[in-house]
């Protein structure tokens, strides 16, 4: 088992090292790889290469004042059944849409 490496953004959360963290991150190949912009290629999701650069998005994280997805929208979509060819999967926006309008909102209602 390789060795996990973190960092620590500006509000002191730890961030892992990898390629889903990195600002050269392009976007999922697949369920196991990634396409990295930098010109690495297609990577697994937890290569870390030597121009790693921390996705700006996370230097936020820990500012507070966000949304948290709610437990049972994030179940929903991991169990949402999809196609067998990948080609013709359901994209996220529609199985958004179909939660919402069978139970609300997405996200945790902290009030």
């Amino acid at each position: 088992m390789s060795e996990i490496l973190t960092t620590k953004n500006r509000f002191n959360i730890t961030i892992v090292k990898c390629c889903a963290s990195c600002i050269h991150n392009i976007g999922a190949h697949d369920d196991t790889r990634r396409i990295c912009g930098d010109g690495e290629g297609i990577v697994k999701l937890t290569d870390i290469c030597a121009s790693w650069a921390m996705r700006p998005a996370l230097d936020n994280a820990g500012v507070g004042g966000g949304k948290v997805k709610s437990k049972q929208y994030l179940d929903f979509v991991r169990t949402y059944p999809q196609p067998e060819n990948p080609k013709f999967h359901i994209p996220l926006k529609e199985i958004r849409a179909e939660y919402q309008q069978q139970f609300g909102s997405i996200y945790i209602n902290r009030t």
